[in-house]
């Protein structure tokens, strides 16, 4: 693994220590190199007997499955020159090879990626990709938020049961480990104790390219406005879409089309009640609700997750199970 100590990476350590096909060889850590994990991160004493080591000691040391919890263009760095890339699989949770265009990626993250490498990648949405992350080699795990909106949208605007009568308008809040551990001034406890804030509106926030990526093949497009929450984690989405018709019944039509999508799928879960934040935090749950008003022909769904777990690691690792040919709920069913 590459970027063990960051909140992504410290989820991954904590659900491939209860996962019985998995043995974690190598962990990667630029400002704790050489020390033990559980010096590090104390929660892991009797876990994992390994040490942290450098970036090119880590690539020196051949592995069948990859890792890389790590920031955006350090992903791009790191594979550049792996040495093993042609017999390792790889989970990359940045966002380096999560667009197909290698240019809308650079437009917006202001890198660039390699057309070859990002084109050997299959977006990791598993509920939705499952049959491509199943032959994949090399897989993209969605952002958070992104994963919010993809996973009760897709299925309704594939099908056509939602016909976008104009922009689509989220509303997301996210708890203050979205913003990463690296400490920063405005996550300081300080600051987001008891308050309630938006940020980065509409066309500021990368994740809505992401979104609108995935999207933009059913004409869509979003208006979307992100919020801190003083938690630390999870992420409540609401999805408002005017229709040109909008009859109550629609909300069981959307029920049943969720259901259909989703069948067998043992991390989505349709619900008749509004979705709280708490439900699904430190789960793999994606858990959504749907209403409907027919007075101003408006669909509005509520969606919520973990965004370091549904949203990052734990999505990570149902990719892995995927891609293994193991069951998919290995190692993460439960509270992590």
């Amino acid at each position: 693994m590459v970027g063990a100590t960051g909140y992504t990476g410290q989820g991954l350590l904590r659900i491939l220590g209860r996962h019985p096909r998995v043995r974690l060889a190598v962990a990667t850590s630029v400002r704790e190199a050489g020390r033990p994990v559980a010096e590090v991160l104390p929660e892991f004493d009797g876990l994992y007997d390994l040490r942290l080591c450098s970036l090119d000691e880590a690539k020196r040391r051949p592995v069948d499955v990859l890792f890389l919890a790590v920031g955006h263009g350090e992903a791009i760095s790191f594979l550049s020159d792996y040495p093993y890339l042609s017999k390792t699989r790889v989970i990359d949770l940045s966002a380096d090879f999560r667009f197909r265009d290698p240019a809308v990626y650079q437009s917006v993250y202001g890198k660039a990626v390699p057309a070859g490498l990002n084109r050997k990648f299959v977006y990791g949405l598993t509920e939705v990709f499952r049959k491509q992350i199943r032959r994949a080699r090399f897989v993209s795990n969605p952002g958070c938020y992104v994963t919010s909106v993809l996973l009760p949208l897709y299925p309704l605007l594939a099908r056509r049961l939602l016909r976008p009568d104009g922009a689509i308008v989220v509303t997301s809040a996210s708890g203050v480990s979205g913003a990463g551990a690296t400490p920063k001034s405005e996550t300081h406890f300080c600051e987001v104790a008891g308050d309630y804030s938006p940020y980065k509106p509409l066309r500021e926030h990368r994740h809505l390219h992401e979104i609108e990526a995935y999207l933009s093949r059913f004409g869509a497009k979003l208006v979307f406005t992100p919020h801190l929450l003083p938690i630390k984690h999870g992420i409540l989405s609401d999805i408002a879409v005017r229709v040109k018709d909008a009859p109550k019944l629609l909300e069981e039509k959307i029920m049943s089309a969720w259901r259909n999508a989703y069948r067998g799928c043992a991390f989505v879960k349709p619900v008749a009640h509004l979705v709280r934040v708490a439900e699904t935090a430190g789960t793999n749950l994606a858990k959504f609700a749907v209403r409907v008003d027919p007075e101003t022909r408006t669909v509005l769904i509520f969606s919520a997750l973990d965004n370091l777990l549904k949203g990052a690691s734990g999505q990570a690792v149902q990719n892995l199970n995927v891609m293994m040919g193991w069951p998919e709920e290995t190692g993460l069913l439960g509270r992590i």
